[in-house]
């Protein structure tokens, strides 16, 4: 799962929020918590669909926090919604 965030965070970090990049940062440091709280702040606030679907895999995986597949199906719909097609193979 890090490899795939990483390579997908990496994508898209020059095009995402700064949220979003706050969340990345935290994530390769080893701060799930803090990611995934980022994460959810950038898909909430700024309509991102790479936060969302970085804090679905978070909550699939049970990563920094509770592990929530029905939160995370919500969230995989969410960044499919804002135009991200790898979450909507999810």
């Amino acid at each position: 799962m890090k490899k795939l965030l990483l390579i997908l965070g990496l994508s898209g970090f020059i095009f995402a929020s700064s949220i979003y990049n706050e969340g990345l940062i935290a994530f390769l440091h080893g701060n799930y918590k803090v990611a995934y709280e980022k994460w959810i702040q950038s898909c909430n606030i700024e309509k991102s669909a790479w936060g969302c679907f970085s804090a679905a895999e978070l909550l699939e995986k049970g990563k920094g926090v509770k592990k929530d597949p029905k939160k995370a199906q919500l969230l995989y719909q969410k960044a499919c919604k804002f135009g991200l097609k790898v979450a909507c193979k999810k």
